[in-house]
This record gives structure tokens, sequence and C-alpha cells, in this order.
């Protein structure tokens, strides 16, 4: 008997069956860990690994391309907040008796770096990526929100706000740019991915205080009465 091919025969089972634990255990939290992280090279890390154990090969092509549009434009830059700052500051400066071509060129431009283009090949994959993507974010920026001092700052520095002025300003944010925003333009259905995901991640977030988005949304804007 071959002893030493015997052994060479054993480690190789042995890799194999290290191999497929390794592959199970990745499944058993992918996309779950994906989803949970916030630093983009980590998020690249996973999704690599994930397509490298030939997981959800069509999705993973799909995220791919949204992480590089995402991060891979400029070292450092998550395109996806900058945007979504970048539509807040739009939604206080757009007022519904005047959109100059200057505003709609912008818009587009803000839009197209969430990807919504994307959207015009009406794949359902790419729109339920997109929309877990936009979630991730949105996530992501809330919990800057919540800990960022100068966000939750009162005039003159004079203390902070309290949680649920907090809660109160994220929902405005929301509102304005999701529902203010496209009124101004009345071109709805470019931001309607937004308006899920908003009202999805914030209720995920705040899920005691969903009601205040959803007032905002029902009421023209207009806070429920404390």
């Amino acid at each position: 008997m071959d002893f030493t091919k015997l052994k060479e025969q054993q480690k190789a089972r042995e890799e194999e069956i290290r191999k497929e634990n390794e592959k199970e255990s990745i499944a058993l939290k992918w996309p779950d860990d994906y989803y949970k992280e916030t630093d983009a090279k980590k998020r690249r890390t996973l999704l690599s690994q994930a397509m490298e154990q030939g997981l959800e090969p069509q999705e993973n092509k799909i995220r791919m391309d949204l992480w590089e549009r995402r991060y891979g434009r400029k070292e450092g830059v998550d395109e996806f907040l900058a945007s979504w700052i970048n539509l807040i500051y739009f939604a206080n400066v757009v007022k519904k008796d005047r959109i100059s071509i200057w505003h709609r060129k912008e818009k587009d431009q803000i839009m197209r770096s969430l990807c919504v283009d994307m959207l015009e090949e009406g794949d359902e994959k790419v729109r339920e990526l997109l929309y877990l993507e936009i979630c991730h974010m949105l996530d992501f920026y809330m919990d800057i929100c919540k800990t960022d001092k100068k966000y939750s700052g009162l005039i003159l520095g004079l203390g902070s706000m309290s949680k649920d002025r907090v809660r109160e300003k994220i929902a405005l944010e929301f509102y304005h740019v999701c529902y203010h925003v496209p009124s101004a333009f009345t071109q709805l259905e470019s931001f309607q991915i937004l308006r899920r995901s908003a009202l999805d991640a914030y209720s995920a977030k705040f899920p005691g205080h969903a009601h205040i988005l959803r007032h905002l949304i029902d009421h023209n804007g207009e806070l429920p009465a404390q």
C-alpha cells in the first residue's frame, strides 16, 4: 500500500471539506454581513469572497457594479452619501415656482450618481439591489446624524437636540428630498426608489417612530402634534 499517496489523498479530502465548510459558513452570513458593513474596502473584500465561492453570481455582478459606482470613482468618496447630502441641500434651495435649467441638470447629475439610471434596464434584480444599496447608505447616514455633534447642535452652540428632535430633523430631510424636490420637477418616477428606501430605512432605524415620517408624507410636511 502506498501510504504516501494515501496521506496525500487524505490531505486533499480534508482541504476539500475545509473549503466546503468555509463556503457554507459564508453562505449562511451572505449577504447579511455585506449590508451590515459600512467600510468600503471591507465590503469589497466580503463581496469578492462571495464571488469566489460562486454565491449569487448574477446578483453579485450587479452588487460589484454598484460598489464600483458608489466607491470606485474617487478614492475615499462615497458617491451615494455625497449625492444624498447634495439632495438635502438641493431641497432647501429649489422653489416650485422657479426651476432653472441649471437646477434640472444638477438634479439629473445627482440622480445618476445614485445609479437611478440603471433602472432604465428594467431588470427587477437591479431594482431590488439598488434599493438595498440606497437603504444601506441611508442607514449609515442616520448613524452619522445620531452621533455628529454639529448635526444635533442647537443655534449658537446652546446645547444639543433631544433624540426626538434629531429623529424629527432626519424625517424632515427625508420628506423634503423624496417629496418636495420631485413635486417641484413633476418627475416622480425616478424618485420612487428613493421614497421606498427612505421610508423603509427610517422605519427600520426608528421602529417606534416611523409614524413621524408617515405623518409628514400624509400632511404635506407638517410634523405630528406633540
